[in-house]
C-alpha cells in the first residue's frame, strides 16, 4: 500500500476483500502516511461545493486503515474535537465530525445494495507523476435525537444524508479522537466501525463495487 503514488496508496476504502487470506491482512495506515494523504485530500475537498455542514480537518489526527491491492479508508478529523464543551448536538444536519474519503470502487451500501458513486461527493487529486486521482468523499456528522439516541451521519450531495448509523458504546484500538476499522468481512462486503473518543461507535456496511 505504501507506494508514492497518491491515488494508488492508500486513499481509501471500506471494507473488503475477495478472500479470507486477504482478509487478514486489513491493517492500519502508519500515522504518517495517514497525515500526508490527510492533507492533501482536505485541500483536494476545499473545492466541494454546497457542502451540508462546514468541516474544519486537522490532518494531523488523520487515520485510516488498508487492504493491500484493494484500497483503504482515510478519516480526517473536525479540529479541536473533545468531550467538553461540545456544541449543540440536536441540529438538523449534526455538528462536523470528519471527511471520509474511499477509492473509487469502495463505497457505502444501503439495504444491502451499493450506493451509485454520483450520489458522493467527488475530489481529484494528482501523484508525483502528474497523474489525476478520482476520490470518493463524504462528510461525517454527528446528531443527538435523544439522551440514548445518537447518530452517525453520511452525506453525499444529496441535502439528507445517505448513512444513518446509531452509536453505541464500545472500545476502539485507542486512536483519539477517532479511530476507524473494517470489520465483518464477507466475501467483498463488510463494515466500517468509527470509534470516537475510544468509547462510542457506530458502523454501516460498504464494499467494492465490481
Amino acid at each position: 500500500m505504501m507506494k508514492s503514488c497518491l491515488g494508488v496508496c492508500v486513499v481509501v476504502a471500506l471494507a473488503v476483500t475477495a478472500s479470507s487470506s486477504v482478509a487478514q491482512d486489513v491493517e492500519p495506515v502508519p500515522k504518517d502516511v495517514a497525515q500526508a494523504f490527510g492533507e492533501a485530500l482536505v485541500k483536494a475537498a476545499a473545492k466541494i461545493d454546497k457542502l451540508q455542514v462546514k468541516i474544519e480537518c486537522d490532518p494531523a489526527k488523520a487515520v485510516g486503515v488498508s487492504v493491500p491491492d484493494e484500497g483503504g479508508i482515510i478519516l480526517v478529523p473536525q479540529r479541536g474535537l473533545g468531550e467538553e464543551n461540545t456544541p449543540d448536538m440536536t441540529i438538523a444536519n449534526g455538528v462536523p465530525l470528519a471527511l471520509y474519503f474511499s477509492t473509487p470502487s469502495i463505497v457505502p451500501m444501503i439495504d444491502g445494495k451499493f450506493v451509485d458513486r454520483g450520489k458522493l461527493h467527488g475530489v481529484t487529486v494528482t501523484d508525483g507523476q502528474g497523474n489525476e486521482h478520482e476520490v470518493n468523499c463524504m462528510l461525517l456528522t454527528v446528531r443527538k435525537i435523544s439522551d440514548e439516541d445518537y447518530r452517525l451521519y453520511g452525506f453525499g450531495k444529496a441535502a439528507k444524508p445517505l448513512i444513518d448509523a446509531k452509536f453505541s458504546g464500545g472500545e476502539g484500538p485507542g486512536a483519539k479522537p477517532l479511530a476507524v476499522e473494517i470489520k465483518d468481512i464477507e466475501g467483498q462486503t463488510g463494515s466500517l466501525v468509527v470509534t470516537v473518543f475510544d468509547k462510542y461507535q457506530a458502523k454501516f456496511p460498504g464494499g467494492v463495487a465490481e
